[in-house]
């Protein structure tokens, strides 16, 4: 289980569904189809609403433990391995049970031979510290911690969507581009976006 933390803006998104693509890609030349990934964005959604999402079935009147053993029996009956993306993490509401039943699938539901992984996105870098221990000792989340992107970097950045947005790199000029990123880090907090 993988915890992607950062500000806003820092491509935290957008590498984990580039190491997915990579990762998929991978998985089918080599003919191995058992594993499959699924994206959440969590923002304002409860772990029952989430779960409604990835069963995509509308979950009211259905409990969160209820719903949980609907989605690992899929798991089980499909013989699929689940790599769960879900995004805005620290956004979502009452999600701790759910992350402690996903980590735990072997114990909750015994019969379960597949394997659930998670990766989570979050902003707040201080997101895993609210969670009850029990849930953080079952996750044991490796972080990886995207940092906020310097005036440079984010030069480097708007140079390459530059070249690959307009015909001629010199419709911007670089001074132009300086300035950009440097308000960016003023105001953004170097959010790249």
């Amino acid at each position: 289980n993988i915890l992607v933390c950062g500000e806003p803006g820092t491509g935290k998104t957008v590498a984990v569904r580039v190491a997915q693509r990579i990762i998929t890609e991978t998985l089918k030349e080599k003919e191995k189809q058992n594993i499959v990934f699924f994206y959440v964005n969590c923002r304002d959604k409860t772990a029952t609403e989430i779960l409604g999402r990835l069963l995509n079935k509308d979950p009211s009147g259905s409990s969160e433990n209820k719903l949980t053993q609907e989605l690992i029996e899929r798991i089980h009956i499909n013989n699929l391995n689940l790599i769960l993306i879900l995004d805005e993490i620290d956004r979502a509401e009452k999600i701790g049970n759910l992350l402690y039943s996903l980590s735990r699938t072997k114990e909750v539901f015994p019969e379960f031979n597949g394997v659930v992984s998670t990766i989570l996105i979050a902003n707040d870098n201080k997101w895993e510290e609210d969670l009850d221990k029990p849930v953080r000792s079952s996750l044991q989340l490796k972080t990886i911690i995207f940092c906020p992107y310097s005036a440079t970097k984010l030069e480097n950045i708007l140079q390459d969507r530059i070249t690959i947005g307009f015909f001629s790199e010199t419709n911007i000029t670089k001074a132009k581009i300086h300035d950009i990123a440097k308000i960016t880090i003023e105001n953004k907090s170097s959010d790249a976006r």
